[in-house]
């Protein structure tokens, strides 16, 4: 595939890649988003509950909902 280049250590195993972005940039952006949705898998999801622990600007967040 053109526009892509490996890094490989002495022994031969890929190490790194290359990529030209103005030919593959749609790849990059895969690559990234994957990369966000993965490192972000942990965060809590949906809309916080009002209670002894939500902080008053969660609150406010909630109730203009």
């Amino acid at each position: 595939m053109t526009g892509i280049q490996y890094v490989v250590d002495p022994k031969g195993k890929k190490t790194a890649v290359i990529i030209d972005l103005r030919k593959h940039g749609r790849l990059w952006e895969d690559i990234y988003d994957n990369y966000i949705f993965r490192a972000r898998a942990n965060e809590p999801r949906g809309i916080p509950r009002v209670g002894k622990e939500t902080t008053p600007a969660q609150a406010a967040c909630v109730n203009t909902l």
